[in-house]
């Protein structure tokens, strides 16, 4: 994750302490050309405050910040939206139109994703992931099609991947879980009646979390080896539909795949290989 994003997303400052914020979230470029007085007279604010801002980013000076910033600046990928993330298209567009604003919506969504991501919680996950005996999926609604197939994937080289779609079997599911499991939480803003519930029974059970969920959720989930969060730019009801939203899951979990895969890169393509040849003997390469 680059640093102007996990500035946008941390919210533990004082009043003084998000003028600041907000000011350099508005416009980085110009912090790279003041210094830390210009700043805090431009913020109406004491230098202390800059200073116990930078202490709490865990930055030496004003000249890491200005570091961090331009380095946030170089690599991150343009997220700016173009498209209305609720409405993408208008009723009196035409195919073309549609299809270019879908594709627009598509590219931003990407972007803004990629800069959610954060890499030492890939690791994790991974890490996580590879360790586990088996993986339990917990998720409800339209986001259950992803889950299945993310589950077929990691069946194709061979996980052990459980997955069940009601209630009851959910939380009978976390309750016969164990230290050796592990369980991936997918929710958006933790509005589902089963995830208080789910959280308790995981905890009871000591089964490990790998948590998907937007940075508005406060989780109630203990024992979270990795937290990956979701860009949700989209209202939970006034839209068109999710497409943003969708894109995202899709490309978490994908992710998700991919990193797991390159943990054991050739065993994991021998054994899809192998499996794919069992099933279709009469198949030639």
């Amino acid at each position: 994750m680059d640093f102007l994003t996990r500035l946008s997303l941390t919210t533990s400052w004082t009043d003084t302490e998000k003028t600041v914020v907000d000011h350099i979230l508005a416009d980085p470029e110009s912090i790279l050309t003041t210094s830390l007085k210009e700043l805090a007279k431009t913020c109406f604010v004491s230098t202390s405050t800059i200073y116990r801002l930078l202490s709490k980013l865990e930055l030496e000076g004003f000249s890491s910040l200005q570091n961090e910033i331009s380095r946030s600046l170089l690599h991150r990928e343009n997220a700016t939206s173009s498209v209305d993330k609720n409405y993408p298209f208008s009723q009196m567009q035409t195919h073309y139109e549609i299809l270019s604003q879908l594709k627009t919506d598509y590219e931003e969504t990407l972007n803004t994703q990629k800069n959610l991501f954060d890499l030492y919680s890939l690791y994790e996950a991974a890490k996580a992931m590879h360790n586990a005996s088996t993986i339990d999926l917990y998720t409800t609604a339209g986001n259950l099609g992803f889950f299945k197939n993310f589950q077929f994937q990691l069946r194709e080289i061979g996980v052990n991947v459980h997955m069940v779609e009601n209630d009851y079997e959910q939380m009978l599911m976390a309750s016969s879980s164990g230290p050796d499991h592990l369980a991936i939480v997918l929710t958006m803003e933790g509005r589902g009646m089963l995830l208080h519930n789910l959280a308790g029974a995981l905890e009871k059970s000591g089964t490990p979390v790998l948590l998907m969920s937007s940075s508005t959720y406060k989780s109630e989930f203990k024992n979270v080896k990795a937290h990956i969060l979701i860009g949700h730019d989209e209202h939970h009801y006034r839209k068109i539909s999710s497409f943003a939203t969708r894109l995202s899951i899709l490309y978490i979990l994908d992710v998700l795949y991919a990193v797991y895969f390159q943990t054991d890169y050739e065993e994991n393509l021998n054994k899809k290989f192998l499996y794919y040849h069992r099933l279709n003997p009469s198949i030639e390469d």
